[in-house]
């Protein structure tokens, strides 16, 4: 939206500018010089770093903590993913703590690297297979011996979200890490859906997308309005 609000404005005062211009030919040629020079600088941009991420290495192990298998160039992670599998290490340990809820490194290293803490112990966990859904996650867990708490790598932000277990709906809940915990789970394998909902939220993104498209596709009607009340 930002993006799309600064070419509007751009446009706009591209136009008036434009418009100050005596000759049409000027104008034509002011806009294809223009044009070429943001042209060129983007292809450059993009060509440069095509380049540089082709030099990059591939990820053909699982990730690990504190294993410094991807190395920073530039400030930047520097790897590739070419296929299905190295998609899959890669999914082994996302170590990015980005809008996440402060917690210990064992806590995190462990939810990072997808598997489940037993009992509040991050020594004891367990792997979770998880796919993604509309609106939300899958897991699926096979739990060896009786659990009283089994946090997920799942965070949990508000309320409004709606849980499952073994298509059963279950209370939401979560610990003092702020990630989705499930209580009381016997031994075997179990799938927790988690999906999120937010009806007032998901109007309001809505109604403030019409607005604004109404704003855009008639910006001189909403101008001549604006003036005949003043």
């Amino acid at each position: 939206m930002p993006q799309l609000g600064f070419t509007y404005l751009f446009s706009v005062l591209g136009s008036e500018l434009l418009a100050k211009v005596p000759q049409r030919a000027y104008k034509l040629g002011i806009v294809g010089v223009f044009t070429l020079l943001v042209l060129g600088l983007s292809l450059n941009s993009q060509s440069g770093r095509v380049n540089f991420e082709l030099k990059s290495p591939e990820i053909k192990a699982d990730l690990y903590p504190n294993s410094n298998q991807i190395p920073f160039v530039q400030g930047m992670v520097w790897y590739r993913v070419t296929n299905l599998s190295q998609y899959k290490h890669l999914m082994t340990y996302i170590d990015t703590g980005d809008y996440l809820p402060k917690m210990s490194d064992d806590t995190f290293h462990t939810l990072s690297m997808q598997r489940a803490i037993q009992d509040n112990n991050p020594a004891v966990n367990i792997p979770v297979e998880a796919k993604s859904q509309p609106a939300g996650k899958q897991m699926t867990v096979e739990v060896g011996t009786p659990t009283k708490s089994l946090a997920l790598p799942f965070v949990i932000y508000d309320q409004h979200y709606t849980v499952k277990v073994d298509g059963k709906k279950y209370p939401l809940k979560s610990n003092r890490d702020h990630v989705l915990t499930v209580n009381n789970l016997a031994v075997g394998k179990h799938t927790i859906q988690v999906h999120y909902h937010n009806g007032l939220m998901t109007a309001m993104i809505s109604l403030l997308t019409i607005v604004g498209l109404v704003a855009i596709l008639w910006p001189k009607e909403w101008v001549k309005t604006k003036d005949q009340t003043n």
